[in-house]
Parts: structure tokens; sequence; C-alpha cells
């Protein structure tokens, strides 16, 4: 069965002000496009032909628009992870790919280190990227044989400096598993309690981003001016991104 992929657009976006006061962050323009197609061509790049945009009930029809794929609709920010009970019936049993619709990728082994994980339908895999402020992410720590012995959400005092993007790769249990998680402190259900059911069944993988990739969260207006920085020289905008 063929992997199907979920994009996350449904966010306040509190963090950018007034930028978002009319409309969803991931409509906001990012190099001249909305920076929803950016994370779509991350999904295209890993070989998702199907592809859920989870969005907000009055911007359900742009996002169709834009994106030219399903879409369904997350009244409350509940939680990431609440993404995949959304989805559930319309994954059908198929393993999954989540995508925030807020993150930027892009480099040279990308899309040979996405493809590998999504034809590994096995458990969960989850990516790992350096960081100079860890406690503002998902974090995981790895053993010293490089497999993941730890996972913390936004942690006050982080064991390691390696931060998860915005991109896991789960089989087709993983509606399943969200079914048994309890709302956090924050009234979520996170996905880092998802991703640590898998690492306790022994089935979560964790690979390191290649050193040439940029991965930019772009959560606050500093963050949506170096996207914008990056893509200008880069030329990365999703027409010109080469799968």
């Amino acid at each position: 069965m063929k992997r199907k992929g979920i994009l996350l657009a449904a966010g306040s976006g509190t963090r950018m002000g007034e930028l978002t006061a009319k409309q969803s962050k991931q409509l906001l323009p990012v190099g001249g496009v909305p920076m929803v197609l950016y994370p779509l061509r991350t999904l295209r790049c890993a070989g998702i032909e199907e592809v859920l945009v989870i969005c907000r009930a009055e911007e359900k029809e742009e996002f169709g628009r834009i994106c030219q794929t399903d879409c369904a609709v997350q009244s409350t920010p509940a939680g990431i992870a609440e993404g995949l009970l959304i989805a559930e019936e319309w994954l059908d049993g198929a393993p999954s790919v989540l995508g925030l619709g807020d993150n930027l990728l892009h480099g040279p082994r990308l899309t040979e280190q996405l493809t590998a994980a999504s034809r590994d339908l096995d458990g969960a895999t989850v990516f790992a990227y350096p960081v100079e402020n860890p406690g503002e992410y998902g974090v995981v720590e790895l053993g010293q044989d490089g497999h993941p012995i730890s996972l913390a959400e936004k942690p006050a005092s982080p064991r390691s400096k390696l931060a998860v993007p915005g991109i896991y790769f789960y089989d087709q249990s993983a509606p399943q598993l969200c079914a048994h998680l309890k709302p956090s402190g924050r009234g979520e259900l996170e996905i880092t309690d998802l991703n640590r059911l898998y690492l306790e069944q022994g089935k979560l993988k964790v690979v390191m981003l290649d050193r040439g990739t940029t991965w930019i969260d772009i959560g606050t207006p500093e963050a949506l001016a170096r996207a914008n920085s990056f893509v200008r020289e880069s030329g990365c905008a999703p027409a010109a991104i080469d799968c």
C-alpha cells in the first residue's frame, strides 16, 4: 500500500502578530509563493502522490485551490498528533508521512533521504537537526550507537542540541496509537508523545539530516524574513526545486 501524506496548516500563528490577523500563517508569501507550497513540495520529493491538507474551515477552499489536494478541517488547534486522527478515515489503513505547513527544508541529498524514509514501512522515522536553541523544539537524544534513547517536547533542560524537524514518517498503526495519547499540559496531543510510543516499542528510527540541508521553522517574523532571504539567495522556490 502506498504511503499517503498529511500536511498540517491549521495553526493560529500567534507568534506572527499582525501578519496572521487576517490569514493563516501558511498562506504568507515566501519567495513570492504561499509558504505551504514548500512543505508540499517536500512531500512530493518523498514520492508522495496523495496529500491531505488539514486547515481551518474558512480557508479550506483556498488551500484546496493552491495545493490542488484534498482538504480536511481542524476546528481547534489541538496538537500536531491530532492530524493523524483527523486523517484516519482518509488514510484508510495506509502508512503516512506528516508534514508541518510552516517548515522549509532544502538540500542536495534531501530527496534521497526522504525517499529512503518513505520506503521503510516498519515503525516510524524522524529526522534530527542540530540547533542552538533546542528548548524551542522537540528534542531527541541519541546514544553512542546513534540510536534514540530519549525524546522531550520543548524541554527546559535539553539533553541534546538535536531538534526534530516537522516531517514524520509512520507505519499504518499511527492513528490507533494517537487514540491512546492524552493531552499535554497545554491541552494538545503532542507529536513527541507519539514518537515516544514508537521509541518504547523499539520502532523509532532517527536519521541525521545531511550537513548541506537547510531547515527553517517559519514561526516568527524573523524566521519569515530569513526564509525569504534564503529563497532569494538559493533560488529554491517550489517550481525550481529539482526532486
